[in-house]
């Protein structure tokens, strides 16, 4: 990264700190009317400038977003050339990203994993837009000032211009590491190195937990996947330290852990609209409109994400709002006829899978999926006793959910996957009826 590059990614730490630091002991109703103030000038803009919201804004007020149709990624993909401000087309944005060439303008492309259900999406980013992003993740994850000695090692499926722009700064070094494996010769590498941060996926982690014998790094941060309690107990029993968590999608970053554990909406950035699922649970869907993302505005974009609201404010004081926990996804969620035989579905959630698996197959590896509306398939780690309990602990949850009760089959077969896709031990194969996970209501 050039100098002066770098220069403007430390500034752009600095904005980030400032906006944290702000949000400490502030009322949500400051932090909230400086969304709206931002928001106002944004709406302007991407009137002006995006075909795709010109279409759909309406009327002449900006502060009218909030009118604006609440839109999911598909939507957005099929009218690519419409929604982004560059005019490029996706044939050209996908060859960028697959190719690493830096567009027209200093545009970079990238491309997500295309795991969540709605196919890959493709993203494009400026210069500004990077730098902001950057200078964000710095501030949010690295435990002291950037300007100290620091090494970060990432675990990424591929490494890209995004990532670099917070690559080089003086007393901050980032090194990329595989994520297949890791086998001997990464892990050896990264012990050579040192790092004082780690990021990668959970299992990752898990394996680095039982096979790093450098010396403990100062952070260990959790990435792309949902952290199970299967991986967050023994990672942190290993580094000594609660496992930190970003919350990063296709649409940018969302949220990041604070020095106390909570996770945090970036709420400088970003604002997160709540499409209720479960309200008594405090079960959302995202609906995600950034207040800085030109070349792609997100004005009200649904993610496929369940979190879970938080209970209270966090002892850290900020008063960005906080989640519990991001749960999964959508089509993580099971779903079953009514055991009444009523029309419409009764859905279980992730969350409440994976507590049956740990209580009743705690320690054993597994994968879960739900093939049918009557019909759930599980791998084990292991040949055991557990499956009596854990079939009797499966089917009280789905029927105290109000499900009509499932065939639960056992497989043989292996748990491991190719390193390029997320791990996911719980799934669904079927696509979700649109009368199975019905929102409440869309509200801040």
């Amino acid at each position: 990264m050039k100098i002066g590059e770098s220069i403007a990614t430390l500034a752009q730490y600095g904005v980030a700190c400032h906006g944290w630091n702000r949000s400490v002991g502030k009322l949500r109703s400051g932090i909230l009317r400086r969304q709206e103030r931002d928001m106002r000038a944004q709406a302007a803009w991407v009137r002006a400038h995006s075909r795709f919201y010109a279409r759909w804004s309406g009327g002449s007020e900006a502060a009218a977003w909030r009118e604006w149709p609440i839109v999911d990624r598909a939507t957005l993909m099929a009218n690519f050339e419409e929604w982004n401000t560059a005019g490029l087309s996706l044939a050209v944005a996908e060859e960028a990203a697959q190719s690493g060439v830096t567009l027209r303008g200093g545009l970079v492309a990238g491309m997500s994993s295309g795991t969540s259900g709605r196919g890959r999406g493709i993203f494009v980013t400026n210069g500004p837009e990077r730098r902001t992003w950057a200078g964000t993740v710095l501030a949010r994850v690295l435990p002291r000032a950037p300007w100290g000695s620091q090494r970060v090692a990432l675990f990424l499926r591929a490494n890209n211009a995004l990532y670099e722009a917070t690559a080089r700064s003086r007393g901050l070094r980032f090194e990329f590491f595989p994520i297949d494996g890791p086998g001997e010769e990464v892990i050896s590498r990264l012990e050579q190195y040192a790092p004082t941060v780690i990021a990668a996926p959970p299992r990752v982690l898990a394996r680095l937990a039982k096979d790093f014998h450098g010396p403990d790094p100062e952070r260990v941060i959790a990435v792309a996947e949902t952290l199970d309690p299967i991986e967050r107990g023994l990672i942190a029993a290993r580094f000594g330290e609660p496992v930190h968590e970003i919350y990063q999608a296709t649409e940018g970053f969302l949220g990041a852990t604070c020095p106390h554990g909570t996770m945090h909406l970036n709420e400088d950035n970003v604002i997160v609209e709540k499409a209720w699922l479960d309200r008594d649970a405090g079960r959302f869907v995202p609906v995600v409109t950034d207040i800085r993302r030109r070349t792609q505005p997100v004005v009200r974009l649904r993610l496929d994400d369940v979190l879970v609201d938080a209970t209270g404010p966090c002892s850290c004081g900020s008063g960005f709002a906080s989640i519990a926990r991001v749960e999964g996804r959508l089509d993580d969620v099971w779903i079953f006829p009514p055991a009444d035989g009523s029309p419409g579905w009764r859905p279980v959630f992730a969350e409440e899978i994976r507590e049956v698996f740990q209580r009743e197959a705690r320690g054993v590896d597994h994968r879960a999926r739900q093939v049918a509306p009557d019909r759930v398939e599980v791998i084990l780690d292991t040949i055991s006793p557990v499956r009596p309990d854990l079939t009797a602990a499966l089917v009280r949850l789905i029927e105290d959910r109000g499900g009509r009760r499932p065939v639960i089959a056992y497989l043989p077969g292996q748990l491991d996957h190719p390193p390029h896709e997320k791990l996911r031990r719980l799934t669904r194969a079927f696509p979700t009826p649109s009368d199975a996970l019905n929102v409440q209501s869309v509200e801040r």
